[in-house]
């Protein structure tokens, strides 16, 4: 946000990600406390439902927004680049580490990020009084040109 000039929502995200992380680093110790006592079953429903929930989330959020609404000469990588560098590898090597295995839908997930956000943004699209800002990439060639080189096809 800083990069493209707007330093209030910077300020504002600066704050948010500080109280994610904290809210991140409670996540392991207590799904290993759950392990260590023996309830494994449970540590892995919770992080199969979390995940769930989040990737839905996370998918109609930021990933409209990356490949959306980002001006497209600040785009530094797609949101599908950017969920297979950070949230997959991270996620994937913590859960095994833990001992927890990949949720059920894993592999299903990782399918999704060549789809699933362009389906959110098409309701967004069509569903006018949900387009109610000032689009940072609209229906330009080079924005066209640049998602068809990110998601071939």
């Amino acid at each position: 946000a800083a990069e493209a000039g707007d330093f209030t929502f910077s300020s504002l995200i600066s704050s948010i990600q500080t109280d994610e992380s904290r809210h991140a680093q409670i996540g392991g110790p207590a799904l290993r406390i759950l392990i260590a006592n023996g309830r494994k079953e449970e540590a892995q429903k919770l992080v199969d439902v979390a995940i769930a929930r989040a990737w839905r989330l996370f998918s109609l959020l930021t990933g409209t927004a990356m490949d959306y609404a980002t001006p497209l000469h600040h785009r530094k990588q797609s949101f599908k680049e950017f969920m297979r560098e950070w949230i997959v590898g991270q996620f994937e090597r913590s859960l095994l580490d833990m001992g927890l295995d990949l949720p059920w839908y894993w592999d299903q997930m990782i399918n999704e990020f060549d789809y699933q956000h362009h389906a959110y943004q098409m309701g967004i699209w069509f569903w006018r009084p949900t387009l109610w800002w000032e689009r940072g990439c609209r229906r330009h060639a080079d924005c066209r040109d640049w998602l068809e080189e990110k998601y071939p096809g």
